[in-house]
């Protein structure tokens, strides 16, 4: 809209300076350059409401319809993107859909690799909150990270576009170089060089997601970026120890979880209001209980929900806080509160299929009728969305929780099965498996499946794991059929509280 203002300025200047010397000239009344000027006054309101409305996109013009609209359409010719209903909105329906390839850091210093990936984290996490963007998940593109054909990237994560970019350190400044790809065509369509100082970081990365949607959106899409892409903290040192933190929890050891809270901390040190950093924190907590690693699970956890209240009252639009705030929530017993957190989350961000296992997660526990067939529907439509998706061996496994809830057990152990199959490292899907078969009568499938639950986490044992359960079932009889079997089969005589 900007342009199209300052284009019709110098246009309506031009119109007017000539007709000053050419309408004397054809002995036209002075009245009729008054007239010109005028028009060019009263003109200017109407091309900027026009501006608003419509889009100028490869495919023509275009109405902007407010967002998430019916007849919201732009250059790809998408149809619309539908608030969510229970179920994500099928893939073909997003406007655009990109794949945010890791950054590479081509400086020497160790906290530059995490200073590149923070990058392209943010920029996929803004372009997320767009709800006609879907951006494929970031650790799918990781996978990628030796592909170098834009076209077989974007056939792999199903994508039109591709941001590819890097980081440079030279003295005091930082090059960053942004490069978006048209998948289908294998072309380039814009690269650019951003030289900033490191607290200008995030400017960077707003400005980067803001060229994207200038690619395939219209001014409502850039105006959303520039909200999506308000972060609570200015400090670059902040911004990369919060990434930090988040790689390390994904390596789950006990190394690496204390390595990550020991990020986090710092984050919260160097920017107390910085909202992710609470977020990432409360997050590491959980995870130190859920992984049977923390020496007080109570205190823990009484600080995970300090943490995550702070980072959801500072940010309670953002759904990466919300993701790990239903989490967080759920490790604590508060069912509903992780449900309303992680249904807003999908609202914000449709396309997040992340964001949707979390949700399934939770309901599927629930020990409602209604709330359980509601995650089955979410976890066959994601499932079935996509196979490559590295949430898969979980997504199985709580459909193999929602099976329990119901008691259909052969159903729990079939999708158990195949959760560990996937990720033998499971723990709580081979406890699963080993409480669903022996319901079934195969006790000795269930203690081999036990043995293997030690094996991948030795610090999780049948008793916490069955304190976990308990606390975070949406009711006791959830609770009661998920450890059923365990019992059954003598793997489980108490629980520790």
């Amino acid at each position: 809209m900007h342009r199209v203002a300052l284009a019709y300025v110098v246009m309506a200047w031009i119109i007017v300076e000539g007709s000053a010397v050419v309408f004397p000239a054809l002995l036209l009344p002075d009245w009729s350059h008054r007239l010109i000027v005028v028009l060019a006054l009263i003109g200017f309101p109407v091309v900027i409401v026009l501006a608003w409305i419509f889009d100028i996109t490869p495919a023509g013009v275009a109405r902007t319809d407010a967002p998430g609209s019916e007849e919201h359409a732009a250059g790809a010719q998408a149809p619309a993107v539908q608030q969510p209903s229970g179920v994500p909105p099928a893939a073909d329906s997003a406007l655009a859909s990109i794949a945010v390839m890791p950054f590479e850091a081509l400086s020497a210093q160790p906290d530059d690799q995490f200073l590149a990936r923070a990058i392209s984290a943010e920029i996929s996490s803004a372009l997320s909150h767009l709800p006609e963007v879907r951006v494929a998940p970031s650790r799918s593109a990781s996978s990628l990270d030796d592909a170098t054909d834009l076209k077989s990237i974007g056939a792999k994560l199903e994508v039109g576009y591709v941001l590819t970019g890097s980081v440079r350190r030279r003295g005091d400044q930082l090059r960053v170089i942004a490069e978006l790809g048209d998948a289908r065509e294998g072309s380039v369509l814009w690269s650019e060089a951003y030289d900033r100082q490191p607290d200008d970081i995030m400017l960077v990365e707003e400005e980067i997601a803001g060229a994207i949607v200038g690619s395939f959106g219209g001014e409502q899409l850039r105006e959303q970026i520039r909200r999506a892409a308000d972060r609570t903290t200015s400090s670059t040192e902040a911004h990369t120890l919060v990434h930090k933190a988040r790689a390390f929890v994904l390596n789950y050891g006990a190394e690496s979880l204390a390595e990550a809270e020991r990020c986090a901390r710092n984050a919260i040190g160097v920017d107390p209001d910085y909202a992710s950093a609470h977020a990432a924190l409360a997050s590491v907590l959980s995870e130190k209980v859920r992984s049977g690693l923390s020496e007080n699970a109570d205190a823990d956890l009484a600080e995970a929900l300090q943490a995550i209240d702070i980072a959801v009252e500072r940010r309670s639009q953002d759904s990466f806080v919300l993701k790990l705030a239903g989490n967080v929530l759920s490790d604590n017993g508060h069912y509903d509160r992780a449900v309303s957190a992680l249904r807003r989350a999908v609202e914000i961000t449709p396309f997040d299929l992340g964001a949707w296992g979390y949700l399934a997660s939770v309901l599927a526990t629930g020990g409602k009728t209604d709330e359980t067939g509601e995650a089955h529907a979410i976890l066959d439509r994601i499932i079935g969305m996509a196979p490559q998706h590295p949430g898969q061996p979980y997504w199985m496994h709580h459909k193999a929780a929602a099976y329990t809830s119901e008691q259909q057990y052969e159903d729990a152990a079939r999708f158990a099965r195949q959760s560990v199959d996937r990720q033998p490292g499971l723990a709580w899907a081979w406890y699963l498996y080993a409480n669903a078969a022996a319901m079934t009568g195969d006790n000795d499938a269930a203690g081999k499946a036990a043995e293997n639950a030690a094996k991948a986490n030795p610090d999780l044992s049948v008793s916490e794991y069955a304190a976990i359960v308990k606390r975070t079932s949406g009711s006791d009889s959830a609770a009661t059929f998920r450890l059923a079997g365990l019992k059954k089969a003598g793997l489980l005589f108490s629980t520790r509280h």
